[in-house]
């Protein structure tokens, strides 16, 4: 009997067990199936919402146990809706189901591959709509006059507002939280991944259209837990392949056509990588971000490229922003219409930006290879430009009231600017738009000047524009701007840029050596006292200009709307403007202190022109003008190259000469009070224009070169004073001056003879009143004669100079002019350049003199590059 229960009893295991068997065999089936049963519910769903619509898939996978999901080539076919079709390559969905016991929902991986589709939003009788994947939504709720009532019921329930409106007995239902004792759900990711997504739109909405095809490459999501406080991992990698952007086009008929008003040139790159801290509070990214090839069009009015955008050390939230580092480089803005230069930028690099809502503040700005203008005729070239701690203090409520905002700004240093004024034979300027029909005039300026004047200082009282007690609009603090000398790596690049500039104007013989160290001491004692020490001169020299060639700073100017045109170089050796304090306000722009202002300027080796001012403003009708002590010394300048100008003036050119030039000038309340001094040394002029003599003539009473010739002294140099007074606005520039020399001078002769007799002890090296090509020698010595395509001075040559200079020290008002020839054959070996040969040699000859006994270099002038029979530098005195 127990022996028939236990044999049942094991039959009746064994069948519940092969039951059991069966059964989790069947739930096996069933949940691996359900991805199958799922794809094709859909699929029969997906075929019903559109004629030819089809929803398919390669493979598919399901894990049970691990509950993962993997989907392979899933498509979604929609003919004639977008791109046809929607495809997926592979879709990973993994869960965590056992954390539901716990409250939480763990996602573990969602990774989407290679997903390919097309949104588009179209205008329909019934609104507009979105469409996706072959799906249309609407995008505008219907309007309720098309909703279906609410039954009687439904209406005539009233709304149970809140808690207090429940009806009796009934207890509001509360969320499950920490108050109520039970643990909240959470919800976390550990890997969101999406790879090769493409997905192209077009939306067309209010007149607008806009296309284009975004591919996101990589995107990361990792670590997320919704009560969790560690940051989340973000990277993304995403390329922008087409944009474009288009308005209706403006045609006779309403076509229906669109024409682009934004292209993308060329795929455009994003990347991110950082974390995001209190995603869920306050959001606060800290990473890294790149942007690269942005290329975009505007057409008929501008292009824009961008080589890179790259920040690094981002540290941001919605309150406060911080950036270790922005830097663009390869920028090119360029306009389509081409009336204004492009603007290409090599680098700008930003360092230290932090912003916390009151203030925002750069620790440093750079700016590397600035270029405005085409590549061959650029009108601006900077390489360097450095702005140190800018801060801007946004104020709040009675403090902005009363002080309004603050701007700071340190130090500014540059180096290597390169500025190019080119006029053309109708007066416009080169590179520049040309102004618009309807803009004034300078006759009509000058006109409306004359018919309202500016009043009289009397009659206009003004006010100097200092602090203000009016309550600010911004306050302005500079600490000032000068030219820095560039670094070693640095310096060859100047050069280049300095001898290049140089070498545009074909005239301007005299950048032949300005690169040599031997040429670089002679400039100190042109610009020092007589009296002072020939070596600390020229030390100082030296320093000063090793600093003009590193740091490349010239201007180039060029003017064909005169004849000759001028064509010369003007290099910017020194700048410096101190600081500044200044305010803005409801009356005005108001500075605190004069601000100090110094610049050292030169056209060539020899030429210096220096300014020196403090300036602060001064207010009167609204208007501002400068105030304060003007200095402007100017040393030999070389008036040949200005004979254009010369010749309008006064219809005469200058076949040799140089200018001094001493002006001191104090503007007080718009008064101007001071002189200039003039000295012409070395001045030979020749008439070019009868009609402007003849009106000049009559201008001053008596021929022009009368004029000229009575104001010559024994030296034949030309000395002026000409007293400047008046109102800024109509200032009077004295010529009683002239007026008292000519009348004194009038009742005086030459001196030729006087010259001639004080040269005796030196007969052997002068003959009377022959030729050097053009120009006629009163009294003429011997020539310095050079070797075939040489420049060079010789020992030879240091000899007779140094006789040359026993002359000149002895007769402290002698003046000796150095014309210098190239004979025939090095003409004709040179062709055009032949002129920069013959003026580096009475360069050369002068720079000798120079380091020899510097302040005679002053009395040296150099005529201009003649061809003669010998390869000679002629030397004479008048």
């Amino acid at each position: 009997m127990n022996k028939r229960r236990t044999r049942l009893g094991k039959k009746l295991w064994m069948w519940l067990a092969l039951v059991l068997a069966m059964l989790l065999a069947l739930l096996l089936v069933v949940l691996h199936s359900l991805p199958g049963l799922g794809l094709l519910a859909a699929s029969r769903w997906y075929a019903q919402q559109g004629e030819g619509y089809a929803l398919s898939a390669q493979n598919w996978q399901f894990a049970p146990f691990k509950t993962r999901l993997e989907l392979h080539g899933v498509e979604l076919q929609h003919p004639g809706v977008g791109a046809d079709s929607t495809q997926l390559k592979r879709l990973v969905l993994q869960f965590r189901l056992r954390e539901l016991f716990n409250r939480r929902l763990l996602v573990e991986q969602v990774q989407v591959d290679g997903l390919h589709g097309q949104l588009a939003v179209k205008e329909q009788a019934d609104g507009q709509h979105l469409q996706l994947a072959g799906l249309s939504f609407p995008l505008v709720a219907a309007p309720m006059s098309d909703r279906e009532p609410l039954s009687e019921q439904a209406a005539d329930e009233p709304a149970v507002g809140n808690a207090d409106d429940a009806a009796p007995g009934t207890e509001p239902v509360q969320d499950s939280g920490p108050e109520s004792g039970t643990e909240p759900w959470r919800f976390a990711l550990n890997q969101l991944q999406l790879n090769d997504v493409q997905w192209q739109w077009d939306i067309a909405l209010a007149g607008l259209r806009t296309q284009g095809q975004l591919n996101l490459q990589t995107f990361q999501l990792s670590q997320f837990d919704s009560l969790g406080e560690q940051p989340v991992r973000a990277e993304l990698t995403l390329q922008l392949a087409r944009l474009a952007v288009q308005q209706p086009a403006i045609t006779a008929g309403d076509t229906g056509d669109f024409s682009d008003t934004l292209v993308l040139q060329q795929p455009l790159q994003l990347q991110l990588n950082g974390r995001i801290h209190d995603l869920q509070t306050q959001p606060r990214w800290e990473g890294e971000a790149g942007l690269y090839d942005l290329q975009l069009d505007m057409p008929g009015l501008v292009r824009l490229s961008l080589a890179e955008l790259l920040l690094a050390g981002i540290n941001a939230d919605a309150v406060q922003q911080q950036l270790h580092s922005l830097q663009l480089n390869g920028v090119l803005i360029e306009d389509n219409s081409g009336r204004n230069p492009a603007v290409q930028l090599e680098q700008l690099h930003l360092q230290e930006l932090s912003n916390d809502g009151r203030l925002q503040a750069v620790q440093q700005l750079q700016l590397q290879g600035l270029r405005v203008g085409d590549a061959e005729q650029p009108l601006l070239l900077l390489q360097h430009y450095q702005l140190q701690d800018i801060q801007w203090q946004s104020l709040a409520g009675a403090e902005a009231a009363q002080k309004g905002q603050r701007l700071s700004v340190g130090a500014q240093q540059y180096y290597g600017l390169e500025l190019a004024l080119r006029r053309a034979a109708d007066g416009q300027i080169l590179g520049l738009a040309a102004a618009a029909p309807n803009a004034v005039t300078a006759e009509q300026t000058a006109d409306a000047v004359a018919v309202e004047p500016a009043p009289a200082a009397e009659e206009a009282p003004g006010t100097a524009a200092t602090a203000s007690p009016a309550q600010a609009v911004l306050t302005l603090l500079l600490a000032g701007l000068s030219q820095a000398v560039p670094d070693h790596d640095d310096a060859s690049a100047a050069d280049s840029a300095e001898n290049s500039a140089e070498n545009s104007a074909e005239n301007s013989a005299e950048n032949s050596a300005e690169n040599s160290a031997e040429n670089s001491a002679e400039n100190s004692a042109e610009n020092s006292a007589e009296n002072s020490a020939e070596n600390s001169a020229e030390s100082s020299a030296a320093d000063r200009a090793e600093s003009a060639v590193t740091s490349g700073s010239t201007l180039i100017i060029e003017d064909r709307s005169v004849n000759p045109p001028l064509q010369t170089t003007l290099a910017l050796h020194e700048l410096q403007v101190g600081a500044v304090n200044s305010q803005l306000d409801a009356q005005g722009f108001n500075l605190h202190s004069s601000v100090p202002l110094h610049l050292l300027l030169g056209l060539d080796r020899f030429n210096r022109i220096t300014l020196d001012a403090e300036l602060g403003l001064f207010q009167r009708d609204n208007q501002l003008y400068p105030q304060g002590p003007l200095q402007v010394t100017v040393r030999q300048l070389d008036l040949v190259p200005f004979n254009g100008y010369l010749a309008e003036a006064l219809g005469y050119h200058v076949d040799r000469g140089t200018l001094d030039v001493d002006a001191n000038i104090r503007i007080d309340k718009a008064q101007l009070q001071g002189e200039i001094k003039l000295l012409l040394r070395n001045s030979r002029f020749v008439p070019v224009d009868e009609a402007t003599i003849d009106r000049v003539s009559k201008q001053i009473a008596m021929p022009v070169e009368t004029a000229l010739d009575l104001l010559r002294d024994d030296n034949g140099n030309i000395r002026l004073t000409i007293p400047v007074s008046g109102d800024l606005a109509d200032p009077d520039v004295g010529l009683g001056d002239i007026t008292r020399q000519l009348s004194r001078l009038a009742l005086q002769q030459g001196a030729l003879f006087y010259l001639r007799q004080s040269l005796q002890p030196y007969s052997t090296m002068l003959s009377i009143a022959s030729y050097a090509g053009d120009y006629l020698f009163a009294i003429r010595l011997d020539s310095l004669s050079f070797a075939d395509h040489s420049s060079a001075i010789t020992d030879e040559h240091q000899q007779h100079l140094q006789k040359l200079i026993g002359v000149m020290r002895d007769k402290k008002n002698l003046e000796v002019q150095a014309c210098p020839f190239v004979n025939a054959a090095e003409a004709a070996a040179l062709g055009e350049n032949w002129p920069q040969l013959a003026r580096a040699r009475g360069d050369n000859l002068k720079a000798a003199v120079a380091a020899l006994d510097a302040p005679l270099a002053d009395r040296i002038s150099v005529c201009r590059p003649q061809q003669g029979k010998r390869a000679e530098v002629m030397l004479g005195v008048n």
